[in-house]
């Protein structure tokens, strides 16, 4: 059995009830709030978890861990320890010290740690955008590697405008954020075919172009053309290959995209 924490309830508020703490107002200069980690937020840490008890479906909560790899998650439990938006943070290992945002139910092993807010004055997403470019460099040097323990998290300096400013801050990076993510899902999928086809061409296995409607188009879901169903780029066809339909398409004789015409404010 797993002895969890208390589940956290009614995180919509997030909210520590700690008069003396919220008392600790940050000092005010030049339209910023600043404080630090440990006095605007309190900071727990997760617990042991038996590998054994994990489990591969998705449908249940999410446990995560101090890896970076796969948004950190080691596996899936059918209880949960938090419920809401949280920053977590990884406290070993190369990564010590990366932030997370975390969503929903989940649960966190003891090598994580995540932030409860003390006071209303911060919003959660604008805490995680300012510490991710920063946290790293406060990690601490081990003879294992890196550590980032509570003691070493907590004296963070922060610095945050008023909750508008912060929102409005947030509007403008969380588009860029979601577009980053996207390219890196391109670049991986993109990556990972190039890594197998080249060692399709080293072991000289024959490779078909015939059957194309087995290849998968990489897409980012953008669709700049009207009309648009699906697009092969053909610059780099030499031979004739076979489609499915029965048409034949060489360099001299391919789909041109002279008849697309962009869509109203496409990029």
């Amino acid at each position: 059995m797993i002895k969890s924490r208390k589940t956290i309830k009614n995180a919509n508020s997030n909210i520590i009830s700690d008069k003396s703490n919220i008392e600790r107002n940050p000092k005010f200069n030049n339209g910023y709030y600043y404080s630090t980690i440990k006095d605007m937020f309190k900071l727990q840490r997760g617990i042991v978890i038996n590998t054994k008890l994990l489990n591969a479906d998705k449908n249940k909560y999410p446990v995560y861990s101090s890896k970076t790899q796969n948004d950190g998650i080691l596996g899936y439990l059918n209880t949960y320890m938090y419920d809401g938006e949280y920053i977590s943070w990884t406290t070993d290992g190369k990564y010590a010290g990366t932030v997370f945002l975390r969503d929903g139910k989940f649960n966190i092993t003891n090598v994580c740690g995540v932030m409860i807010p003390k006071t209303n004055l911060t919003l959660n997403k604008y805490i995680y955008y300012f510490l991710k470019s920063i946290s790293t460099r406060y990690a601490r040097t081990d003879i294992l590697g890196y550590k980032m323990m509570s003691h070493d998290f907590e004296i963070i300096p922060l610095k945050f405008p008023q909750m508008s400013i912060q929102q409005r801050i947030i509007d403008i990076i969380e588009p860029i954020e979601n577009l980053i993510s996207t390219c890196n899902k391109i670049i991986k999928n993109i990556s990972s075919f190039e890594q197998n086809l080249l060692k399709r061409i080293d072991t000289n296995d024959k490779i078909e172009f015939s059957n194309l409607q087995n290849i998968k188009i990489i897409s980012s879901g953008i669709k700049p053309f009207s009309g648009q169903k699906e697009y092969i780029d053909t610059s780099c066809i030499q031979d004739f290959i076979q489609i499915k339909n029965g048409l034949k398409i060489s360099y001299d004789n391919r789909p041109s995209r002279a008849n697309m015409l962009p869509i109203k404010n496409s990029f």
